[in-house]
């Protein structure tokens, strides 16, 4: 039996069951899993998380945190490493990104030992260039790797761009455990076209998801359809400054917060509201979009996310939006929310798209077939 090893940073409850599935998908080919986390988790995730639920093997290292100036999460140091890995002896490495762990496993690379695939969700970002000392670092990884995991086709198109060869590059979908909203007794009931329009944004309240922008078009939404409503789900930095924004403007009772939930919370909001809103000025994904598709919404998002391209599918399941266009963004959630009709065939389509193209096993197929590429 191979020993497949992924590194990562911490166990978290969108990866578990993926790591469960891949797990499952492995065995049967004569593979055993084994994941090495970095930590348990951080300050600002707030999630709990059950270790029973792995089904997987895995370790979790006494990593030291780094916490660089203009990122919202710590670097992890992956101490310990090479002497967990020693006693392991993996046939092949998966390692997320272009972390100090994938930068660890290159210079073992360098000396022989252990073949391995990157695993990235990374995308160009032109409002956030990358310096030369990185680019170069990251063709040196890219170069020295055996085969790609992409989350989709913007971070595939990426790798491509650092020397990844393109028949190398397996998407593997980065998804959720989408059973839970699909089939939540919830999320089949059918929509009452009678209730107020609820507009809903899940995730942190930090500057760079850009909620500000979503508050600031209220009031012109408002004159077109009175009865609308926006919900925001989580919390952050960012929440006393928004509720400043909203009182300031006038659009104060127009907009809840409702702070951090559990997902059963989460499900509760989603299944409630007619419409997602997802604004973010950069994301490498958006585990939250699959959600919101699973849970039967037609989504508005920002072209700036990662997973825009693949998820959303305009006139569709919703629309891919540049938020900096007020006057458009305004145009596609009335084209949204003024009719139930829409929302509610986009609702079914929404379902659908998930049901076919973005499930655990999907993305698993993705993790089999980069390390069978690791043999070609």
């Amino acid at each position: 039996m191979k020993n497949i090893v992924i590194i990562t940073n911490i166990p978290t409850p969108y990866r578990i069951p993926l790591f469960n599935q891949i797990h499952e998908d492995f065995k049967s080919r004569d593979m055993k899993l084994v994941v090495i986390f970095a930590a348990l988790g951080y300050e600002r995730r707030k999630w709990r998380i059950s270790e029973s639920n792995m089904k997987f093997e895995y370790l979790v290292l006494k990593s030291s945190k780094i916490k660089p100036a203009k990122s919202e999460s710590p670097i992890f140091s992956y101490s310990g490493l090479y002497k967990q890995l020693k006693l392991i002896g993996p046939d092949a490495i998966i390692a997320t990104g272009f972390s100090i762990a994938t930068v660890k496993i290159w210079l073992l690379r360098v000396i022989g030992k252990y073949k391995y695939v990157i695993w990235s969700g990374t995308i160009l970002n032109e409002n956030r260039p990358v310096s030369l000392l990185r680019r170069i670092q990251r063709r040196l990884l890219v170069k020295a790797a055996s085969s790609y995991i992409s989350y989709g086709s913007m971070a595939k198109e990426y790798l491509i761009s650092m020397g990844a060869n393109p028949e190398k590059v397996s998407i593997a979908i980065n998804t959720v455990d989408v059973d839970f909203y699909l089939n939540s007794e919830k999320s089949l009931k059918k929509r009452n076209s009678e209730k107020p329009s609820k507009l809903i944004y899940v995730g942190n309240l930090t500057k760079g998801k850009c909620i500000d922008k979503i508050i600031s078009c209220l009031m012109d939404i408002k004159s077109a359809c009175p009865d609308i409503s926006l919900v925001l789900v989580g919390d952050g930095p960012e929440r006393e400054n928004l509720e400043f924004l909203a009182n300031e403007i006038g659009v104060s009772d127009l907009v809840s917060f409702k702070g951090f939930r559990d997902k059963e919370d989460v499900l509760r909001y989603l299944t409630e509201a007619d419409c997602f809103i997802f604004p973010s000025e950069y994301d490498v994904w958006g585990l939250v979009l699959i959600e919101a598709l699973a849970a039967g919404l037609p989504c508005i998002a920002s072209i700036k996310s990662g997973a825009t391209v693949d998820l959303i599918q305009d006139g569709f399941n919703g629309f891919a939006v540049d938020f900096n266009n007020k006057g458009d963004l305004v145009k596609k959630i009335l084209e949204v929310i003024s009719n139930k009709v829409v929302i509610e065939q986009m609702s079914k389509n929404s379902k659908n798209f998930v049901t076919s193209n973005l499930t655990l096993n999907k993305s698993s197929e993705g993790f089999v077939k980069a390390i069978s590429d690791l043999n070609d």
